[in-house]
């Protein structure tokens, strides 16, 4: 079996090791391919830009360009609209929510979900994708 091992657990970590999952999924690769992430924090999906608690600290970006997945940059979006939107006091701005700018820590929070997510899945499809801290 191989082993795929990615190094930092941050967003860019994250996206990879998500992307990786899918691929041997979809090409039924469960036993000849493992992912391995290291990550020297006790959180994963935040890395240094998204681990701030500063409210003014903001993605320079609009809330529907940021999902994790390369081919869904709505994912973001929809994820908030589920968790409180417009409502929530750090996602600023005018308009609809996709338009919004939200915290990096909120962002961070989205990372983070989605990697739990991605290694349920994982332990589903019978996909090893193990963390080391």
């Amino acid at each position: 079996m191989k082993n795929v091992t990615i190094i930092g657990g941050g967003p860019c970590g994250v996206a990879v090791g998500i992307e990786l999952f899918l691929q041997i999924v979809n090409r039924k690769l469960q036993h000849k391919i493992k992912i391995t992430l290291l990550e020297k924090d006790a959180e994963i999906g935040y890395g240094l830009a998204f681990r701030t608690d500063q409210p003014g600290h903001l993605l320079n970006t609009q809330a529907d360009l940021m999902g994790i997945h390369a081919d869904e940059p709505r994912h973001f979006a929809g994820w908030l609209k589920v968790h409180g939107g417009k409502n929530r006091k750090d996602v600023k701005g005018e308009g609809e929510t996709e338009d919004s700018y939200t915290t990096r820590k909120l962002y961070g929070d989205y990372v983070s979900a989605q990697a739990q997510y991605y290694f349920q899945k994982a332990r589903e499809t019978g996909v090893q994708f193990n963390l080391l801290r």
